[in-house]
């Protein structure tokens, strides 16, 4: 799906969900070295716009502290952008641990 068929992980295993046990867990991936990591993670934005994949999301492996500053930082973003109107001319992001002003994207 997203052109990368020939990285051959080294361990698959699911981990089991805190909160919901009729919902699966995540799903750990180790690979063998970081460029595989890294264009994995490069090209997985294009899972979004899939409607097979559209609840798939392929994240880096943080520390319990980073997960912590991303959560906090989501959190913080998603009630400024639930704030604006529709006519608004920007929406608030997150770049480099800073939630930050972004000119809204016309679609």
């Amino acid at each position: 799906m997203i052109g990368k068929s020939n990285v051959k992980p080294l361990k698959i295993w699911r981990l089991r969900s805190k909160s919901d046990s009729n919902k699966p867990g995540p799903v750990l991936v180790e690979l063998g070295d970081v460029t595989e990591r890294n264009s994995i993670l490069c090209v997985s934005k294009k899972l979004v716009g899939s409607e097979d994949y559209k609840s798939v999301f392929i994240s880096p492996d943080l520390t319990e502290a980073e997960r912590l500053l991303d959560y906090e930082l989501r959190t913080e973003r998603n009630k400024l952008n639930n704030g604006l109107t529709s006519d608004t001319q920007f929406r608030y992001g997150i770049r480099d641990n800073k939630v930050i002003k972004l000119k809204r994207r016309i679609n």
